[in-house]
């Protein structure tokens, strides 16, 4: 598994779309946020993107715009959440908190904390 950081949030979009619209009100979210920085930029001047592939097929995806939670899409393949969430751990990025499913945002969660410590407080 790959992750990519993206820093144009159109193609970021068409990249992690048929990722997304697999279930388009649990990303809701997430899709608005893209629209936004897609259409609206100076709305959030600092944004962070993050695919999860395997081969050729997005199975993650990841994005936050500081200083708000990382939102994170449902994946598609086991080790997914894991390694988005060592790429952003990597990058030095700031989390207060992640918002998505119960199950992803808890082992995104987890996996971040066995990198920094801290606890996992589900809200």
């Amino acid at each position: 598994m790959h992750v990519r950081r993206f820093d144009d949030p159109a193609a970021y979009t068409q990249h992690v779309a048929p990722l997304l619209l697999r279930a388009p009100a649990r990303h809701n979210l997430f899709l608005g946020l893209l629209d936004v920085l897609r259409r609206h930029p100076a709305i959030y001047p600092t944004f962070h993107l993050w695919a999860a592939e395997s081969g050729e097929e997005v199975v993650g995806a990841v994005m936050q715009t500081p200083p708000h939670d990382v939102v994170l899409a449902r994946p598609t393949a086991a080790g997914a959440v894991e390694a988005l969430a060592a790429a952003v751990a990597g990058e030095g990025v700031l989390v207060p908190g992640v918002l998505g499913g119960v199950e992803d945002a808890q082992a995104f969660a987890q996996s971040w904390t066995a990198r920094h410590g801290g606890a996992v407080n589900p809200g």
